[in-house]
């Protein structure tokens, strides 16, 4: 766990593994603009930990800031939500979702937006379900950390991001993943639900911007600077 422009740090630990970790944004001469604390636990359910596709998202938000501040964003699978929760800092109206079944990880998001002093509001959205929590979301943004993870979720997923960008015309879908197959992820799962796909590499992940217009802007005007980080352990 950690932060693309500054460290993570583990700042608490009980005894049921579960950790608060501090996440910086900025690099000013006084210090850190702002941190982000995230509650985790370390067991089996991954929305409950900090993944690295979420701090180079979350990088990128903020290395974007002048373009994100005052948006209307959604993150899907947002998990410990860290990409949202910096949208948020920005000045962003948020809303964070994850799976409506995965009441651990939907109360552990509001948690974390009280923990920042953060008004994000929480959603449960199943991907690829038609219910009325999808039909009041306009989002200019929609973010997503390492969604691309199952390739069996891969319709559904698209299905709802196709929907979202249908109904906010001018919003782009960027994600963040890490390639774990072969072969690599193709633009052909986008393609079919009507969306153009664009990548750009970042060492051992990749950015994907997506939009259902026939041409896509892409949103960085430079390379993501991703930084080596490190994590303070105090146990």
């Amino acid at each position: 766990m950690a932060d693309g422009d500054g460290d993570g740090e583990l700042v608490g630990r009980t005894a049921s593994m579960t950790t608060v970790s501090r996440h910086f944004f900025g690099d000013g001469p006084d210090g850190p603009a702002f941190s982000i604390s995230i509650i985790e636990n370390m067991k089996e359910e991954y929305g409950l930990f900090v993944w690295p596709c979420s701090v180079v998202l979350a990088e990128y938000v903020w290395q974007q800031k002048s373009r994100f501040a005052g948006a209307n964003v959604v993150e899907l699978g947002a998990g410990t939500s860290l990409p949202g929760l910096v949208a948020a800092r920005l000045g962003c109206d948020v809303t964070l979702t994850d799976d409506a079944g995965r009441l651990e990880v939907l109360d552990n998001m509001k948690q974390v937006s009280q923990l920042n002093n953060l008004s994000c509001k929480v959603v449960g959205l199943s991907w690829g379900v038609w219910d009325e929590s999808i039909f009041s979301l306009f989002p200019q943004f929609i973010l997503g950390a390492d969604v691309l993870y199952e390739t069996s979720a891969f319709d559904d997923l698209f299905a709802t991001v196709s929907f979202l960008l249908q109904n906010s015309p001018g919003s782009v879908f960027i994600t963040t993943y890490h390639n774990r197959r072969e072969p690599p992820l193709t633009s052909d799962a986008a393609e079919s639900a009507g969306m153009n796909f664009n990548i750009a590499g970042i060492p051992g992940h990749h950015l994907v911007l997506m939009t259902s217009q026939v041409t896509i802007n892409r949103l960085c005007e430079a390379p993501i600077d991703q930084k080596p980080s490190q994590v303070a352990s105090s146990a």
